[in-house]
């Protein structure tokens, strides 16, 4: 049986894993809605089974079924970018996605 667990991470790459695993995504999910101002210092999340990414919102869901490497490493090289730096979360998430897809 698969486990769920909830990623938070940061503009820069820098992630948490919450430490329960849920038995479904939405249960995930559901934990994920109630992590408070928490989204303030981590605003990207992310449904991980094992390493892998198995949901993430638009327009970051082109990363569903990659490893969790691929990500970081995504937003780590976007972050360096200096046009990105003062960006909203959104506009980034848009941003990042739309570099994978290019």
């Amino acid at each position: 049986m698969k486990k769920y667990q909830v990623v938070v991470m940061t503009f820069d790459g820098e992630y948490h894993k919450e430490s329960p695993t849920f038995k479904t995504i939405d249960e995930a999910w559901g934990y994920a809605n109630d992590l408070g101002s928490k989204w303030f210092f981590y605003p990207f999340e992310m449904i991980i089974s094992g390493e892998t990414i198995r949901d993430i919102p638009y327009p970051l869901d082109c990363f569903i079924g990659k490893k969790l490497s691929t990500i970081v490493k995504a937003f780590v090289g976007e972050y360096k970018k200096n046009m990105t730096k003062d960006m909203c979360a959104e506009e980034f998430a848009f941003h990042v996605g739309e570099n994978v897809h290019n």
